[in-house]
């Protein structure tokens, strides 16, 4: 009797644990939801209907990690960063206008 419950408990923490890693709406995962946009499409002064969008921004002269390092300390909120590999490639997801300021300083950090 003592093993059947054991094993009763165990089971209900298994999976109780497991559930517990879902999702718990849909905004929980905004890459599902962000749409990819070109960097040079929206930094082109063109207007953007709202939400998120994830694009890639190459450099020319500083690395991705470096941009990274550099943009972290200062990130709008629901903005996230990340490297592309060993690429000199940034990738910037967020809100439109939020993305489009991070660009911006990513111009200014990317220079000689």
């Amino acid at each position: 009797m003592m093993k059947h419950a054991s094993v009763l408990l165990l089971t209900f923490v298994a999976l109780f644990t497991g559930c517990s890693q879902l999702p718990r709406s849909t905004r929980d995962h905004d890459s599902e939801q962000a749409r990819y946009v070109d960097a040079t499409t929206l930094t082109s002064g063109q207007q953007h209907s709202s939400g998120d969008v994830i694009t890639s921004v190459p450099l020319h002269y500083i690395t991705a990690a470096h941009a990274e390092a550099e943009l972290r300390a200062d990130l709008p909120e629901g903005v996230r960063v990340a490297l592309i590999g060993q690429s000199k490639s940034v990738l910037i997801q967020g809100p439109v206008q939020d993305v489009v300021a991070t660009i911006e300083v990513l111009k200014t950090l990317d220079v000689r």
